[in-house]
């Protein structure tokens, strides 16, 4: 990865350091506690007064900006003028309550998270840092994960181009993407950052290109066009779309093609302005996407609002060594509507975000030769209306080497957590650990489906693939909207069994809500090439907490099955598996 002080090969989460909320000090009003929400970590910090206040030390390594990121929920009659951060100075940066209303989950363990960013100009060494509340009195505000970036995340690259020079209004009326562009192409020339500030800008099909950063200030918007002849359609150059629905192309706000080292970052909101009437309904490839990245190395997306996508709002398609850090995406009222897409992609981190989302949250999948690889989510909210993580959809290549933890799913209306392969892809060591799930259907969903499916690239062969080596560690599902059951399932390909193999669950709770009183379910049908969601076996399962069938190895190690209603059916059966049980 190319940083501002030069080029770096990042390793797991080295460019950010991640703050336990009981590491916090100098509590004044404020509570770290497990009483009240928990959520990913043993505890967060409760603030719950005007004034309340904590504070926490930071080594910097050196000199220089570092954005801070506060994953937040808000209660009761909440504080609305912001916090201090860094020794309690004069930068205030406003908490604000989700938009998206839709998806509040109306009970006392479950709301949507949002997240804050001050960017701070810390010293080498030693930093106090510190969050406070202002403004009215009352209400609270709970803070479950926080975490301090290096600024090269976040940062203006010299040198600066303010879209103004060339043209631009920022009005929200006239279309800047001409002057916009001019910008992007002037900087591509000599590196640097192009910058919008003051304004709403309206535009469209923002291409942008290697070595620029698209830095839109916090006192920027920029805002989609409302109509489809406004927008050009984009059929990327530098890889072979092979994905069903964006197989011919599709519109874009901002898309890069074949780009290296670029960056969207600044603080400011980026909006497809997907609830406009046009873009309300109609074919998925004909609403704009908010970013699209195909065929890019070394990118950022940072310190950033995405909203109102009319499509998937973050699609990484055949690319590699991104950072996505410090965004918050509501794109909530309407199916088709993913959060982030990482497909075919590998080397791709995914931190301190919150996701609300019209469809699927974080959704990786396989639709070409390449495959996924080297995937990892940490320290992220998610609340969807479809399956908060899922991979798959399309499944052909690989999963491979991805790794989900420090996670909140608030709401899912599907699955939680969803491994469904149906196209044959090679599966193996994934790992999901310290998840907590609220107010989903079904909290886990894993299907070997040996490529029955079959769906695949043109001239591409098909094939069985496996689904082995996943653990799942650590995940805590309470308040399930449904009697169906988590499940993991194989299914008969040609005749012959194809496994699950060697998943593991250890130390993880199920508090599923039960209240099932009929004769116990026959087996589920066979897995015949449905769409791969939870409910392909509909219309119920046999157990009310896990129903494992054609398992190789599928262990359930010290895990905790309970069943708020009374049910009929056993917490747990195991059908047709091999050297698998509880331990």
């Amino acid at each position: 990865m190319t940083g501002e002080g030069g080029t770096k090969e990042y390793t797991l989460f080295d460019y950010t350091k991640f703050i336990k909320p009981e590491e916090f000090i100098s509590l004044d009003g404020g509570i770290p506690t497990a009483s009240f929400f928990p959520r990913t970590y043993a505890s967060q910090l409760w603030l719950y007064k005007t004034g309340a206040s904590a504070a926490f030390i930071h080594i910097a390594e050196t000199d220089g900006f570092y954005t801070l990121t506060v994953r937040y929920t808000l209660v009761n009659d909440a504080p609305d003028k912001g916090v201090l951060f860094g020794e309690f100075g004069e930068e205030a940066v406003d908490f604000a309550a989700c938009t998206a209303e839709y998806y509040t989950v109306n009970d006392t363990q479950a709301q949507n998270y949002k997240v804050v960013r001050a960017r701070l100009w810390l010293k080498r060494g030693e930093n106090r840092i510190g969050v406070r509340i202002r403004g009215k009195a009352g209400g609270g505000l709970l803070i479950d994960a926080l975490s301090v970036s290096r600024g090269e995340l976040s940062g203006l690259r010299e040198p600066v181009y303010d879209v103004y020079s060339f043209g631009a209004v920022g009005d929200n009326i006239n279309d800047d993407s001409k002057p916009i562009q001019k910008a992007i192409d002037r900087c591509a020339v000599t590196g640097g950052s192009v910058l919008l500030r003051d304004g709403v800008f309206r535009a469209s099909g923002l291409r942008l290109k290697s070595g620029v950063t698209l830095y839109v200030d916090k006192t920027a918007m920029i805002c989609g066009q409302d109509t489809h002849e406004k927008y050009a359609h984009i059929l990327p150059e530098k890889v072979t779309l092979q994905l069903p629905t964006y197989s011919r192309g599709c519109y874009a706000l901002i898309y890069a093609d074949g780009a290296e080292d670029f960056a969207i970052t600044g603080g400011g909101v980026i909006s497809a302005n997907g609830e406009c009437e046009a873009f309300r309904s109609g074919a998925e490839q004909e609403r704009p996407v908010v970013v699209w990245c195909s065929g890019c190395r070394d990118f950022r997306i940072t310190n950033v609002d995405i909203r109102d996508s009319g499509a998937w709002s973050v699609i990484l398609y055949e690319s590699e060594r991104g950072i996505v850090d410090s965004v918050n995406i509501e794109t909530p009222n309407h199916f088709n509507r993913d959060g982030i897409d990482p497909n075919d992609s590998s080397h791709i981190y995914i931190t301190n975000s919150a996701i609300i989302s019209g469809d699927d949250g974080i959704c990786p999948k396989s639709c070409s030769g390449v495959g996924v690889s080297d995937i990892h989510v940490r320290s992220c909210a998610i609340s969807s209306s479809a399956n908060a993580i899922k991979l798959g959809t399309d499944s052909y290549a690989r999963f491979v080497d991805c790794s989900f933890e420090d996670i909140v799913i608030t709401h899912s209306m599907y699955s939680g957590i969803s491994v469904g392969i149906s196209d044959g892809a090679d599966v193996y060591n994934l790992r999901f650990s310290n998840i907590r799930l609220s107010r989903c259907t079904c909290a886990i969903s894993v299907l070997a489906g040996g490529g029955i499916r079959a769906r695949r690239p043109g001239g591409y062969p098909k094939k069985q693939g496996c689904v082995r080596d996943i653990r799942f560690e650590r995940i805590h599902a309470a308040n399930l909207t449904s009697t169906f059951a988590s499940h993991v399932d194989g299914s008969i390909v040609d005749g012959e069994v194809h496994r699950a193999e060697r998943i593991t669950f250890s130390d993880c709770i199920f508090e599923c809500r039960g209240g099932y009183n009929g004769d116990i379910p026959a087996s589920p049908r066979e897995y015949g090439g449905q769409y791969p969601d939870y409910n392909w076996c509909d219309p119920q399962l046999p157990a009310y907490g896990m129903y494992v069938r054609y398992g190789d190895s599928v262990k359930l190690e010290n895990c905790e099955f309970k069943s708020i209603l009374p049910d009929s059916r056993p917490a747990v059966i195991f059908e047709d598996c091999k050297d698998s049980g509880q331990v």
